[in-house]
C-alpha cells in the first residue's frame, strides 16, 4: 500500500473522529531519508543502507517515509546535488519540497581489509556514517553524529574468505542499526 494511500486513510479516520466529537488522532511525522556515498561504498551499499534505516524508522511507529521515487524526482528537478543537501538549510527546503517534517541527511563509507596470516585470511569490513536528523520548519538539527559497523570472514591461508558481500551486508546493516539507536533514542 503506498504512502499516498496510508495518508489519506488516516486523513479520512481524523476528519470522522472530528465529526464525531471524538479526538483525532495526531498523524506521524513524514521523513524523508537522503544518503550519500562516501569512500569505498557502491550503490548496492546504499540501497541496503536505505533499506535498513527505513525499515528501522517505520517501527518507531512515529513516522512515515517520503517516497523515494518522489524524491529522487525532486532532487533532480530542484538540481539538488549529493552534497548540497548535507547542509541542513539546503536539506530543510528540500524536506519543504517534499512535504517532511523531517529529513535524515546521512553519509556511507565503507572500508575493507584484508590480513593474509600463515594459517588464516582473514577479510573485515568496516561500515561508517555521519548523520543530522533536521527539522524542517527550523533547520535546527535535532540529532547528529557518526555511526559505525563492522564485521569479519576468515579462510583457511591461500584460500580467499567465502560469502563475502554477506560479511559486507553485515558490516552495513550492523552501521544502520547503530545510527538508527543513536538517531531516534527515546
Amino acid at each position: 500500500m503506498s504512502t499516498r494511500v496510508n495518508r489519506r486513510a488516516i486523513l479520512i479516520g481524523a476528519a470522522a473522529a472530528i465529526a464525531l466529537g471524538r479526538p483525532a488522532l495526531a498523524l506521524p511525522a513524514r521523513i524523508a531519508v537522503l544518503v550519500r556515498p562516501s569512500q569505498g561504498a557502491n550503490i548496492g551499499d546504499i540501497d541496503r543502507f536505505i533499506a535498513q534505516l527505513n525499515g528501522g524508522i517505520l517501527a518507531t511507529n512515529r513516522y512515515t517515509l517520503v517516497d523515494r521515487n518522489r524524491l529522487g524526482a525532486v532532487l533532480q528537478e530542484q538540481g539538488f546535488s549529493n552534497s548540497a543537501y548535507a547542509d541542513p538549510a539546503t536539506a530543510a527546503k528540500l524536506g519543504k519540497i517534499v512535504g517532511a517534517s523531517h529529513v535524515l541527511s546521512a553519509s556511507l563509507e565503507v572500508d575493507v581489509e584484508e590480513n593474509r596470516g600463515a594459517f588464516v585470511t582473514t577479510v573485515s569490513f568496516d561500515a561508517s556514517s555521519d548523520y543530522e536528523l533536521i527539522e524542517v520548519s527550523t533547520a535546527r538539527i535535532g540529532a547528529g553524529g557518526s555511526a559505525d559497523g563492522s564485521a569479519e570472514a576468515k579462510a583457511p591461508s591461500g584460500g580467499s574468505p567465502t560469502a563475502l558481500s554477506k560479511t559486507r551486508r553485515a558490516a552495513i546493516d550492523a552501521c544502520a542499526e547503530d545510527l538508527l539507536g543513536k538517531a531516534f533514542a527515546g
